[in-house]
Order: structure tokens, then sequence, then C-alpha cells
């Protein structure tokens, strides 16, 4: 009997501790609800340091890494966001988010010295990188494709370039990309495609920005911000492959489980339907290259289909959320300028 009453009162003293309602439940629940409510603090402190910072900043890790941010950002301060070679997070006052994505040397936390270098690459599925093969695609001008091409190139591609060059060869070592898909604060679809507003770059709290063409998301990006301090632009090739370069550098050695996925599999969100986030696709801090959307970029494509008698003059980028046929982060994907669909986003890129 007294076995019985120890062994009865021993499961109503695990029940205690670990139910649904139990001390440790409760007790992690309340652990995790003041951890986001303490980064959401964090959060508004750094907006609130982004609206005073009215030059460019040298910004330098604890691992000696260097990056530069732009007037009118600050670092958002949270753990896990603070370092270059795990992905630098800079946030705006109006809640807009970039990822530094380094050019040069890196050094890791154990002390272990990592090269990015900028480029137009192709990956195989291990991620094995090569230099891209342009002769159907150029590097983000129209100077040896089809004059009658009708994508907007990158602003400038050679300042990009030198910008985002690393330290040694006098460059700023780096450069910025969306943390996010471009989002809007209504629900877009085939009827309101005309209705274009100013975009945001922010946690996932609102609508995926669909349902425009390459045009639109370039010019969008590129109204974005108009500091003279820097410079924003809709994604080009060279910023989309150097950003693949520097995940598969880094998250090796960050042991991110999903790393593979990004060069050898697409990534779905479970569900084929377009998501808020596909949960799986988060690297470097940064969300969705390979999920999700494909993304616009400025690469002028020259590709004919003459079965259909189609020409191609723009690249899309990444994978998306219905995906069965390999559209990973890799991907380069070609329609004509005028495509819009559920299925394709922007994101824009900051240079200095």
């Amino acid at each position: 009997m007294t076995i019985i009453v120890l062994l009865i009162l021993a499961g109503v003293s695990i029940a205690t501790l670990t139910g649904d309602n139990g001390i440790l439940t409760k007790a992690q629940t309340a652990k995790t609800e003041t951890e986001k409510a303490s980064e959401e603090e964090q959060i508004k402190l750094a907006a609130m340091n982004a609206a005073m910072n009215t030059e460019n900043q040298k910004y330098i890790d604890r691992n000696g890494n260097e990056a530069t941010i732009p007037a009118g950002f600050a670092p958002t301060g949270i753990e896990g966001e603070d370092l270059i070679n795990e992905g630098l997070v800079i946030i705006d006052n109006k809640g807009n988010e970039f990822v530094w994505i380094p050019v040069g040397k890196v050094k890791d936390n154990k002390g272990n010295i990592n090269t990015i270098e900028l480029g137009r690459y192709d990956f195989d599925e291990q991620g094995k990188k090569s230099n891209y093969n342009i002769s159907t695609f150029t590097e983000d001008t129209q100077l040896t494709h089809d004059a009658t091409c009708k994508n907007t190139i990158a602003k400038d591609i050679e300042a990009f370039k030198k910008s985002a060059s690393s330290i040694e060869e006098g460059g700023n070592g780096g450069y910025y990309i969306g943390r996010y898909e471009a989002r809007s604060s209504t629900e877009r679809t085939e009827e309101s495609k005309d209705n274009i507003e100013q975009p945001v770059i922010e946690k996932p709290n609102g609508y995926i920005y669909n349902y425009l063409t390459q045009s639109q998301a370039a010019q969008l990006s590129r109204k974005m911000y108009t500091s003279d301090k820097f410079t924003s632009d809709l994604m080009n090739s060279y910023a989309w492959d150097t950003a693949i370069e520097y995940i598969q550098i880094l998250s090796k050695e960050n042991n991110y489980s999903n790393q593979i996925s990004l060069f050898g599999q697409y990534i779905n969100n479970g569900t084929n339907n377009l998501q808020d986030v596909a949960k799986q696709d988060k690297v470097c801090n940064i969300w969705d290259l390979a999920g999700n959307c494909l993304e616009w970029d400025t690469e002028t494509c020259s590709a004919y289909d003459s079965n259909l008698d189609i020409k191609y003059d723009v690249t899309r980028r990444g994978g998306f959320f219905s995906n069965i046929s390999g559209y990973y982060c890799k991907k380069r994907s070609y329609v004509n300028n005028s495509h819009w669909s559920i299925d394709t986003t922007f994101r824009p890129i900051l240079y200095l």
C-alpha cells in the first residue's frame, strides 16, 4: 500500500511539474514570452537609434569583421543578429530590415578566415560553384544582347561592383539585401496588380508583394530610399549569387541543417499554397531565397522559345511555394518582362 501511495503521489507530482499547465511548462512559456517582449523592445530601441543616425558608420563585431551601417539605419542588437558571419541585421525607423552580405575576408566564431568573392556563379547540387556562363545572360546590362529587351537593368552595375568589392580592393567589403521578400499592407490580386504602393521589408505580418512586373519591382526598389549616403535598387545577379556563396561558406561553420536543400532541392512550405514565410528557409538571418516565391532581378535574358514563338528578356531567381521541378536557391528561370503572377515577388538591395 505504501508503494502504491508513493507511486500515485509521484504521478501527481510529475503531472504538476510537466503537464500542459504544469509548473515547468508555465515557466518555459513565461521565459519565451519574456524573451519575445525583450526582443520587441530591443527592435523599437534600434529603430529609434536608426532615426538619429544621420551618417554612414563603421561597425566592427566581436570577431573583428567590418561592415558599414547606412545613414538612417542601426543594428538590431539582438543576439544572433549582431555577427557578420552569422548575418548582421540592420533596421530603419520604419521597421524595414536588411542583412549585410560580406565580401572579402570574414572570420568565423572559431577564428578561421573565410573569403567571399563577389561574382556571378552557378552551383551544382552539392553547392560547388563555377563562374556563370554569360552566353545567354548579360552582366545586368544589355551591351551584348538584343536591343529589344525591355527589362529594367541594374541602376549602375559597375558602381555596385566597385562599392561591394572587398576592403582590400578599395570597396566597402559588402552590401545589403532585404531580409525578407517584399511585402504589401493589403492582399494583392490579379485585379489590383496596377495598384502600386511602397513595399516594406519587415517581419512577416503583411502580405507578399506579388502580381507586379519586373520593371515595377525595379522602380519600387529604387524609390524605397532617396538618401545620398547609399543607393537602393532591385536585386542584381552579382548580389544574388554572392549571397548564395556567403550562405554556402558560413552555413557550414554554423551547422545549418537545411544548407544542402538551398542548392540540391527546392524548398516547399508543406501546403502547396502561398505562405507568409516558408518556415524551413532561413539561413544567416535571410528568409526565403529558396522558397515561397520566385524573385525578380535585373539580369537580362535573350532566350527564345521557337515552339511557342516567345522571346524572353528577364530572369527570376529562387524557388516558389508549389514547385515540384527543382526551383531551388541557385535557380535561374526566364520570362517576359510583362509577366506578373501570384508566385513572383522581389527583394531590394542597398549599397554604399
